[in-house]
């Protein structure tokens, strides 16, 4: 960081480094034990943060007070763990899990993967990289609430009623009002699966093209739905997806490292759940 070569630095690298001495001072069997050591890296590390923050160096005084704040936290958390205050905190545990996960991610970095490596995994999860299907369709809702008990034997009689009529009707004037549209034109599957939910999406994907099918529910209620088009799409190019195979390689194989790691912490453990509360 250029901050760090202009010649202030050294003047208060050295000032720090004389409080710091002074700080450590201590002629007493107690201090020689329990020291705390502002190292010049950590020196250097708190001017640093300084100045990304307000773009100059601190001043010999305002080092200074950085230091006694470091200073200042060291034997807060030294005391606390002394009284034991890191013991049964949920907070704390979530985040020195997270900090060991963060730690043991930045070890397990995936090696570079190969051509075929990636060509491979590629072949295997295909479905990740293929495209969506397309569906355009046509919805009557029918509301729980609203309708109670009822609601499946209404949208079950209105089914039949309009798979045994030729005339057309407009979807948009039967069953109960929904802030929905009544049609989906081109929509991909992926995104009416997150809105309506996987039974929606399922019904979608099998029925009959032209015909009503359902009922079917979501966490809005139940439909019944006409698919119009469907269009399955064709498998992608290994080119032309290479950097989200690439992305995906690198994530399966962290994980799979972290997963093998924590196997190995995992065995060093007797794990015992007690089905029942002590008396």
């Amino acid at each position: 960081m250029k901050f760090l070569r202009e010649p202030l630095v050294h003047f208060l690298f050295l000032g720090a480094a004389m409080f710091v001495l002074f700080a450590l001072v201590d002629d007493s069997e107690e201090g020689a034990t329990d020291r705390i050591v502002v190292t010049a890296d950590q020196v250097e590390s708190l001017a640093e943060g300084f100045a990304s923050t307000w773009q100059r160096l601190p001043t010999p005084d305002e080092l200074n007070g950085l230091i006694e704040n470091h200073v200042r936290e060291e034997i807060y958390y030294r005391e606390a763990l002394a009284m034991g205050l890191d013991r049964d905190d949920t907070i704390i545990r979530r985040r020195m899990r997270q900090k060991l996960e963060f730690l043991t991610d930045d070890m397990n970095a995936a090696a570079e993967p190969s051509d075929e490596d990636l060509r491979a995994y590629f072949r295997e999860e295909i479905e990740t990289f293929r495209p969506s299907t397309r569906v355009s369709f046509d919805q009557v809702f029918f509301n729980l609430e609203l309708r109670g008990d009822t609601a499946t034997e209404d949208a079950s009689a209105l089914l039949a009623e309009l798979n045994g009529s030729t005339e057309e009707v407009d979807p948009a004037t039967l069953g109960d009002g929904l802030t929905l549209p009544s049609a989906f034109e081109d929509a991909a599957l992926e995104r009416i699966e997150r809105r309506f939910g996987g039974a929606l999406a399922e019904d979608l994907t099998a029925a009959p093209i032209g015909s009503w099918s359902g009922p079917v529910e979501s966490g809005f209620g139940l439909h019944i739905v006409r698919v119009r088009e469907r269009e399955a799409p064709a498998d992608p190019e290994f080119e032309a997806v290479r950097d989200d195979v690439e992305r995906e390689w690198r994530a399966a194989r962290r994980m799979e490292a972290a997963e093998a790691f924590f196997e190995g912490l995992k065995s060093r453990y007797t794990v015992t759940v007690e089905t029942e509360s002590s008396p």
